[in-house]
């Protein structure tokens, strides 16, 4: 990580070979639980930068990873799970005006005030499998995706929030299902919401 700048302008440039998070143990009251989770990301790069005074920064951020796989797996008395994710090409932006930790506090306040934030996700190829065993219920799902994005905003006229998703292919299996599996597939899934935040003297 590179630091520069100075109090009203800093900027933090970074790079990974790889980034590695292994839960190895959750505990609960009765004891450490049966669980692993392990989350690994390549590739990474990205910026941080922040300029204005310290009750009103100004946030532009940019993060990047070529891939991105968690993995878990655990069991319990008679059952079992097993999760398996691979993302390629992670990008996402983040940009915003923030306040003070006091202004924040109420948030109908801040955005009035000149908060607001928005920024989003893209990803490529990606796979995943999941498997669990209930007690003997068996159930599997396995699919691939192209790509998609989940996208948001906020400021104090509206808040919007997206996500796609193209190229879709998933297989469920299981012994609660009256036949061996079922295939499902689409080109191309999206939705985009707006919505208002704030009173307005006319329909909105």
């Amino acid at each position: 990580m590179t630091a520069g700048g100075n109090a009203t302008d800093t900027t933090y440039d970074f790079t990974a070979p790889s980034i590695v998070i292994d839960v190895t143990e959750v505990p609960n009251a009765e004891g450490p639980m049966n669980v692993r989770f392990n989350a690994s990301l390549t590739g990474v790069s990205g910026r941080h930068q922040m300029t204005g005074a310290p009750d009103a920064k100004n946030l532009d951020s940019s993060f990047a990873a070529t891939s991105a796989v968690f993995t878990g797996n655990g069991a319990e008395d008679a059952s079992t799970f097993s999760v398996n994710f691979n993302v390629a090409d992670l990008d996402g932006t983040t940009k915003g005006s923030f306040l003070g930790a006091e202004m924040m506090a109420n948030m109908a306040g801040a955005l009035n005030a000149g908060f607001a934030s928005d920024g989003g996700v893209s990803y490529g190829k990606t796979s995943f499998d999941i498997d669990v065993n209930d007690a003997g219920s068996q159930s599997k799902v396995t699919g691939t995706m192209d790509g998609g994005n989940v996208d948001f905003g906020l400021d104090k006229s509206k808040l919007t929030y997206a996500i796609g998703i193209k190229g879709a292919d998933y297989t469920v299996s299981g012994s609660d299902i009256p036949m061996p599996q079922v295939n499902l597939g689409f080109g191309e899934f999206a939705f985009n919401v707006m919505m208002p935040v704030s009173a307005s003297e006319t329909p909105q």
